[in-house]
């Protein structure tokens, strides 16, 4: 009787201490980014891939309200945040976006940056890239646009980097010959990308940026994700992640895994 009742009690124990509960093993996932988006598409495929693990969806209204929520919740939470959240602002403040290290988990995925041209143009050529006053279109990004800079002041100092607030922008550019090259992570049509920012060629690329100038700064760079998260214990969301159907089958094939085969600290430091 006595070795029956301690056992009902340490059922009951287990049962109740929210430290080892089923309710404890549910992670929640963050949205801060309007429905159907990228930014909501990566973190659904986190979502999918959780299966009984998920639990809630919390909505907040953007990535500054997703790290306030990250550094209050007790809940077992994760967020796929993307890598301009880490930006320095320009005016040395404080960014509300960008995550303290021990929220840091692990890179999640990137669409790598590649330098593009216009397929028809006979002057934009890999010689031309690396020696002529070249004019080059970037993204204006906090994060990005200061990376395009050193990368360019690096293969080719009488480069001129010319900013634009949107990608639609300088494919314009390309289209009416303002400028020769830009920095994209996709093609359009018309368009040809022989010069990719990764560590090995991929797409319709002739050669990786390390290929064109060994020396050159982020020559492995693409537009990407992390994954923050806090309060998760037991549960490698990464690896649930990448070995998952949903994210097999997910819809964006042009993201895959990035620098996960770095340690955690460099790939921390890449966000700095």
């Amino acid at each position: 009787m006595k070795k029956t009742l301690l056992t009902i009690i340490a059922t009951l124990f287990l049962a109740l201490s929210p430290s080892i509960s089923f309710a404890a093993d549910k992670i929640d996932v963050i949205q801060y980014s309007r429905a159907g988006g990228l930014h909501d598409r990566m973190i659904t495929y986190v979502a999918d891939a959780l299966g009984d693990q998920f639990g809630e969806r919390i909505v907040v209204d953007n990535c500054a309200a997703a790290i306030q929520y990250l550094k209050k919740t007790r809940k077992p939470t994760v967020a796929a945040m993307a890598f301009e959240s880490m930006a320095k602002q320009n005016d040395g403040s404080k960014n509300a976006c960008a995550i303290d290290k021990k929220y840091f988990m692990e890179m999640y995925a990137a669409s790598p940056w590649s330098v593009c041209h216009r397929s028809d143009n006979a002057a934009a050529t890999i010689d031309a890239l690396r020696k002529s006053d070249v004019r080059v279109g970037v993204w204006q990004n906090g994060f990005y646009g200061p990376r395009f800079i050193k990368f360019m002041e690096a293969i080719n100092p009488n480069a001129k980097v010319i900013p634009y607030k949107k990608a639609k922008m300088y494919r314009a550019a390309l289209v009416a010959g303002e400028i020769t090259f830009s920095i994209s992570t996709v093609a359009k049509d018309g368009e040809s990308c022989p010069v990719v920012l990764n560590d090995t060629v991929v797409g319709d690329a002739e050669m990786t940026a390390a290929d064109l100038e060994p020396k050159a700064p982020y020559s492995v760079l693409g537009y990407s994700y992390f994954f923050a998260g806090a309060n998760i214990k037991g549960a490698d969301v990464p690896a649930i992640v990448f070995s998952s159907d949903a994210w097999k089958n997910r819809r964006d094939q042009r993201y895959d895994v990035f620098m996960t085969d770095l340690s955690r600290n460099k790939q921390w430091k890449a966000l700095k």
